[in-house]
């Protein structure tokens, strides 16, 4: 079956509905067990059909002040985009 060939059931009609308005954007932060080594930053909200950054995400900490076990976390996040209403 091809994908323009079949009936979209109101179910599959709301999703699309909500990636349409759906927004995407990267989060990072840096870790050493609990403690936050420095502030989270995060990208530029993009629509999620073909979401693209072209952004450098640079931290407030030195390369050498980084422990060895520190981690790296990365999230992508996710919004929805409210249409303002006409009056």
């Amino acid at each position: 079956m091809h994908l323009f060939e079949f009936e979209a059931s109101p179910f599959v009609c709301q999703i699309l509905k909500i990636m349409i308005n759906l927004q995407v954007f990267v989060r990072a932060g840096l870790f050493h067990g609990e403690e936050q080594l420095c502030d989270s930053l995060q990208t530029n909200q993009v629509p999620c059909g073909n979401p693209r950054w072209n952004e450098t995400l640079t931290f407030s900490i030195a390369v050498k002040d980084i422990p060895r076990s520190a981690r790296f976390c990365v999230s992508l996040c996710s919004v929805t985009r409210n249409k303002k209403k006409q009056v």
